[in-house]
């Protein structure tokens, strides 16, 4: 499980080539809670500012991606549209229909592929 729930920049190669989650800090908590062992300094030391974002409040957080990102509109519209499905069903598998997967915005083959691996990730597909 561990494998196969890891984001694949938490992964760590060994010196000995094998592959695992490496992870300096954790957290844990529900919607209103978030606790750990460490302190605010410490998590954000050991990584913890990867998840600002995913700690904003969701209308700061989107605006916060959108300008990092340099989103359109559509790309916004699109997030916030697989954001409400995933809300409503955390476990549910979502498929982009045909125009959903134009708002990403890319022709090139390269950046449709990055972006289908990255979807998959977080149990989005493509419409084929």
């Amino acid at each position: 499980m561990v494998k196969n729930e890891t984001l694949e920049y938490l992964l760590k190669e060994d010196e000995d080539g094998t592959i695992s989650p490496f992870i300096t800090t954790a957290i844990w908590g529900d919607n209103d809670t978030i606790t750990s062992n460490d302190n605010i300094v410490r998590i954000v030391q050991c990584g913890g500012y990867l998840l600002e974002k995913q700690f904003m409040a969701i209308e700061d957080a989107i605006e916060a991606w959108r300008d990092y990102y340099e989103m359109t509109s559509e790309q916004v519209e699109l997030l916030k549209s697989i954001y409400d499905r995933k809300i409503i069903n955390s476990h549910r598998i979502i498929t982009l229909t045909k125009s959903e997967i134009k708002l990403i915005g890319t022709e090139s083959s390269e950046g449709l592929s990055e972006s289908m691996v990255s979807f998959e990730e977080i149990g989005v597909y493509w419409d084929k």
